[in-house]
């Protein structure tokens, strides 16, 4: 039965989420989503008893843009594509 939990605690759905946080505090965005019972694939801290099914080596979690002002003034920003193992877990949800 989709959306049911299986005997590991984890679930059979995922969703790719798009997150803006307001800070750079630590572990911000993975405390939230823990907190409301959906943790980030593959994050070996907040998970819970959820095991990794997707064979990802380090937590799902990209930063695909971040500006900031560094310590002599200058406005920074910084773009990057999704890493590929990601892209991969993305695309084999897809299919099935």
């Amino acid at each position: 039965d989709q959306g049911k939990k299986n005997n590991q605690g984890s679930f059979e759905k995922y969703s790719l989420i798009e997150c803006s946080p307001k800070t750079g505090r630590t572990h911000q965005i993975r405390v939230h989503m823990k907190f409301i019972n959906h943790p980030i694939v593959a994050d070996s801290l907040y998970r819970g008893k959820r095991k990794e099914v997707l064979g990802l080596k380090r937590t799902a979690l990209h930063a695909h843009s971040i500006k900031f002002i560094d310590v002599d003034g200058n406005n920074i920003f910084v773009e990057s594509e999704i890493a590929s193992d990601i892209v991969d877990s993305i695309n084999f949800l897809k299919k099935i």
